[in-house]
């Protein structure tokens, strides 16, 4: 019965019907007159600037040049991008370092901090944080931030890797160990974590300040509140109360979360599933950068194609996304993908499957990658 109601609907009686399937059905508004649909291509995927500089090298005595400056996309400057992430609530958190800190020279007004910038919407740029804590005895700045957490109270955590003896301008005018894991909550308040105590001789496990880390690098944190972070070559975890404890294995380069909470791994060109130990794929190159869309598709960075974005098939095949392997001259290369990148410091994902690619100055986004 139903078949023969389609029929009579392309027979065109006197219904009028504005189903899109039916039109279709009866070779018309999208077919090719014989019965058959054509699909719609989709538009290609773009590549745009989303905030700061596309130069590939700033000229700190230009005006436009300036690191660290708010503003709206290209107005926006960025001193040294060292990791970005994204909260639940949709802003884009990038860390960035200034080691040594740069003085202030004309026509920059003011001298460089290590700080954390927060991206909202279409490429608004405020500073969120350049530190500010004194839980161990001792005000204190960001030294040298180098990966980056969000929570799902709009809290942000920031892995801090420097020990820094001679740096009175960021501690207060005392040797420290910068080295330890911080959270600043959406009040402002900031409290160090894990780490970052007087001691520096590690790594060593603990709570709160008497853990050590060697050399913090990058960080995940999972649904369940856990931040995993890669401790020079380790792998470490974190928990709410600032317990940090090593975890099996070692030369681990690269991590990220699935939307299961099931965590990833690099250790050099080999991709792991951390939590059931399966071996994902073995590429020929170490990953520096890891992220994964929401269908748990596995992009990634390498170390002698950082100028390229990869994904990695089922078979274990890597295709590129965005980058060519050619980027002479070093410039970006907006438009349809692939397009052209620099260095590509860190990669990630946001709701809307749109990859967000940071360079050392820049922050660009491609359109949805999942249809």
């Amino acid at each position: 019965m139903q078949k023969k109601g389609w029929r009579n609907l392309c027979r065109g009686g006197a219904l009028s019907v504005a189903l899109v399937t039916v039109l279709a059905a009866c070779g018309g508004g999208g077919g090719d007159g014989n019965g058959s649909v054509v699909e719609p291509q989709p538009a290609p995927v773009q590549m745009s600037l989303l905030a700061g500089s596309l130069a590939s090298k700033p000229d700190a005595l230009a005006q436009d040049h300036c690191g660290q400056v708010n503003g709206v996309g290209a107005q926006a400057r960025f001193s040294r991008i060292t990791d970005l992430a994204l909260s639940p609530l949709g802003d884009i958190y990038v860390s960035e370092d200034v080691y040594p800190p740069v003085s202030p020279q004309p026509p920059c007004p003011t001298p460089e901090r290590s700080r954390i910038r927060r991206i909202a919407g279409e490429g608004v740029v405020s500073t969120f944080s350049t530190g500010g804590d004194s839980d161990w005895g001792e005000p204190r700045n960001f030294l040298y931030p180098r990966a980056i957490a969000t929570g799902g109270s709009g809290e942000v955590f920031v892995a801090d890797g420097l020990i820094c003896a001679e740096c009175a301008v960021f501690s207060g005018g005392m040797p420290r160990n910068g080295m330890g894991v911080w959270v600043q909550q959406a009040s402002g308040a900031v409290r160090a974590l894990a780490g970052g105590g007087p001691n520096s001789s590690g790594p060593k496990d603990g709570v709160g300040a008497a853990a050590i880390f060697s050399g913090p690098h990058a960080m995940r944190r999972t649904p369940d509140g856990r931040l995993f972070v890669l401790d020079w070559n380790r792998l470490r975890q974190v928990t709410a109360d600032g317990e940090v404890t090593t975890l099996p294995g070692e030369g681990f380069n690269a991590l990220a979360v699935a939307s299961n909470g099931q965590l990833l791994v690099a250790r050099g060109g080999e991709i792991l599933n951390y939590t059931t130990g399966q071996t994902l794929a073995r590429l020929d190159d170490n990953v520096t950068s890891m992220a994964l869309d929401s269908r748990n598709g596995i992009y990634v960075v390498t170390s002698n194609r950082s100028t390229l974005v990869q994904k990695l098939s089922d078979s274990g095949q890597l295709s590129i996304v965005a980058g060519r392997v050619d980027s002479a001259p070093l410039a970006y290369e907006l438009g349809p993908l692939p397009g052209k990148l620099l260095h590509v410091k860190a990669i990630a994902f946001d709701r809307q499957d749109r990859l967000l690619i940071a360079g050392a100055y820049a922050v660009v986004r491609t359109s949805p990658l999942v249809r």
